[in-house]
């Protein structure tokens, strides 16, 4: 392989070399929401067209978790300072927290940390 496009964790959790693009063109800093929108692309199936933006991961605890104080336990060491330590070792950068849609069902140990 000479060159592949991936994100950063991708590369690191397989040993490859990487580079690291700058922010302004990377879409991993927020604060260029407004320069990324400025590249898009075209779907050719209905012409859509994808505008550039920041790309985010999160997280979530679906209503049909088997395992709730697991998967709450899961999402504790994620936030912890230990988790995001391990996931910054991984290439994942992290920003501040924010929680959307249904927040009265974000379990009460977790309301803390969001």
């Amino acid at each position: 392989m000479d060159a592949v496009a991936s994100y950063k964790h991708e590369a690191i959790a397989r040993g490859l070399p990487y580079i690291t693009l700058p922010k302004e063109i990377n879409l991993g800093d927020p604060v260029f929401s407004d320069f990324y929108k400025r590249a898009n692309y075209t779907l050719e199936a209905d012409q859509k067209i994808i505008n550039g933006a920041p790309v985010f991961f999160s997280v979530t605890i679906p209503n049909t978790a088997k395992n709730l104080d697991g998967a709450i336990s899961f999402v504790n060491f994620i936030l912890s300072k230990n988790g995001s330590q391990l996931l910054e070792s991984q290439g994942l950068n992290p920003i501040n927290l924010t929680s959307e849609g249904n927040v009265s069902k974000i379990p009460l140990s977790l309301k803390g940390l969001v």
